[in-house]
């Protein structure tokens, strides 16, 4: 919930209307603020607390405000309600809420809390499970495809989202993405929308940038795809982490400080390696200078 009360969600959707910037500046304080909420946590929690946030805001909000609306004033209710006394949730604009028309608004809103809950395990389990069982194991020819192909990659960029071989891709990519839209049936223009938050997030997930003010807000910058890659695939196989923890896979904070230590002690030792080449190339210089010098006295 901290996160969809956080301030880039809040200004996401409220600061545009309640502002008296023109058009382009509110453009712009929207690209800013949601380049800032992208880059600030993992791409599946952005998806998921992007799409509670929009349920919350546009669905569930103003279908309590109208359920309040029906019980608390029914006689102005009817009057614009199409089906009059029997599309009020009592029956009758004399009548008192029953404990069935309670059910049916608790049970609705649990549903969404627990579709957003499936979507998450559904991603999480696949994501995980095809990731670290299949793409990273001796057993599988395809896992040799993805480390020739992706585990290549020095750094992650925003098109080696997509980068790797067609079949890898095919199971770390495409049907962790469209098996939950095809288990819960989505309609078209929800897949189209849900497919078009997936890809801003790759494109930012993937980004490789460091450079946001992003500890203000939730868990600060989330690199788990760099660290995937630069840890030579020690961990970090799910997009969500819940799995990583309890299997004892994440490649966290810790891991990183080790890597960027070793890297910067290879780099002193090439440094050095360097120096000493360099050294000893201007030692035997100098010592032809000082042959030539005294073949040309003689």
């Amino acid at each position: 919930m901290d996160a969809i009360l956080s301030l880039p969600v809040l200004s996401l959707f409220l600061v545009p209307t309640i502002s008296s910037y023109s058009t382009s500046l509110n453009l712009i304080f929207f690209y800013m603020t949601w380049t800032t909420l992208v880059l600030s946590h993992p791409p599946l929690r952005v998806e998921l607390f992007g799409s509670a946030a929009v349920r919350l805001i546009f669905y569930l909000l103003p279908s309590v405000l109208f359920f309040l609306f029906d019980i608390l004033t029914p006689s102005a209710a009817v009057v614009v309600k199409a089906q009059g006394e029997s599309g009020l949730p009592a029956g009758s604009k004399r009548g008192r809420v029953r404990m069935k028309d309670l059910k049916v608004a608790g049970w609705a809103i649990l549903n969404i809390g627990l579709s957003f809950a499936a979507q998450a395990v559904i991603e999480e389990i696949l994501a995980y499970n095809i990731h670290r069982f299949i793409l990273h194991s001796p057993d599988y020819q395809v896992s040799q495809y993805h480390r020739k192909w992706y585990h290549s990659l020095r750094a992650p960029f925003p098109l080696t989202a997509h980068y790797d071989h067609p079949v890898a891709y095919l199971l770390s990519s495409f049907i962790p993405t469209y098996l939950p839209a095809m288990f819960f049936r989505f309609h078209m223009l929800s897949y189209l929308l849900y497919l078009a938050v997936i890809s801003i997030e790759e494109t930012f997930a993937f980004s490789g940038y460091s450079v946001m003010p992003t500890s203000f807000f939730l868990g600060g910058i989330a690199r788990r795809m760099d660290m995937h890659l630069l840890s030579g695939a020690e961990g970090n196989f799910g997009p969500w982490g819940i799995l990583d923890w309890i299997c004892g896979t994440t490649v966290g904070d810790e891991d990183e400080e080790e890597l960027e230590e070793a890297l910067t002690e290879k780099e002193m030792i090439d440094e050095q390696i360097r120096r000493a080449i360099e050294e000893s190339t201007r030692k035997r210089r100098g010592e032809r200078y000082k042959l030539r010098r005294r073949r040309n006295d003689y």
